[in-house]
């Protein structure tokens, strides 16, 4: 009369009891702690479909091994970006590089809506094709594990909507320069551990890196900022670039 076992689990069934009630017992019992664990770490994901950013949300109860379990890979963010799609990730961690220049390129003349200093960086350039990430781009209070990277030294990866990383972690390199951030970026108590580039990058709204962590080595060699930026009470942890950064915006 040895009990059975089920995941590690040990469910004593003895005989005569039949083992198909055996077997519905146990699946019960998993079940319950599978519903016991979802209300400790409440999940908040969107529907996946055209329109629909790409969402998750992990609640403050979770443990750091509910969000391993639950880590977002990097490819999919790509696949949500890549239709067109936000991202909208708070409490998460994302495993996997996510690099933008396997974008596709589009037609800069198909993106009338973007303003006019954008619009004109491209001409500029002498632009026919840019790589585009339409919708916003939110990444809140999470740790990303891989790499986040333009990938280009020529061109323009245009950002259209608001990009906010306020509160994330970023244990590889950041890199969006050759970037052109359309809306409000705010990176405001971020902390990037490794590289933190943004070379020749184009801010055409306001900009906040407030009480931001920078690692190694943070470069804004040639940014342009067009409205006001702060870096106030921002932390240097290796060399900071500023070389040839323009300020723009009125009122300076």
């Amino acid at each position: 009369m040895s009990p059975e076992r089920f995941h590690g689990w040990s469910i004593r069934c003895f005989r005569p009891v039949p083992l198909l009630t055996c077997l519905l017992s146990a699946l019960l019992f998993l079940f319950f702690l599978e519903s016991t664990a979802e209300a400790t770490c409440p999940i908040d994901r969107s529907p996946s479909g055209p329109g629909n950013p790409f969402t998750v949300h992990l609640g403050k109860d979770c443990t750091q091994q509910d969000r391993d379990a639950q880590a977002v890979k990097a490819g999919d963010l790509f696949a949500a970006i890549a239709e067109g799609r936000g991202v909208d990730l708070v409490g998460v961690v994302v495993t996997g590089d996510l690099l933008l220049e396997q974008l596709p390129l589009q037609a800069a003349s198909a993106l009338p809506t973007l303003p006019l200093p954008v619009r004109e960086a491209t001409q500029s350039q002498g632009l026919k094709e840019v790589r585009v990430v339409a919708g916003p781009i939110s990444i809140r209070d999470s740790v990303v594990r891989g790499e986040i990277s333009t990938g280009i030294k020529e061109g323009l990866v245009i950002m259209k909507g608001p990009v906010t990383m306020t509160g994330t972690t970023f244990e590889r390199s950041v890199d969006f320069s050759q970037a052109a951030f359309a809306a409000p970026v705010d990176f405001s108590e971020a902390m990037l551990l490794s590289e933190g580039f943004f070379i020749h990058a184009l801010f055409a709204q306001a900009v906040r890196f407030e009480k931001t962590a920078f690692g190694v080595h943070a470069r804004f060699h040639r940014a342009r900022f067009l409205e006001p930026v702060t870096f106030h009470r921002a932390g240097f942890n290796g060399p900071a670039e500023f070389i040839e950064v323009t300020f723009d915006y009125p009122g300076r």
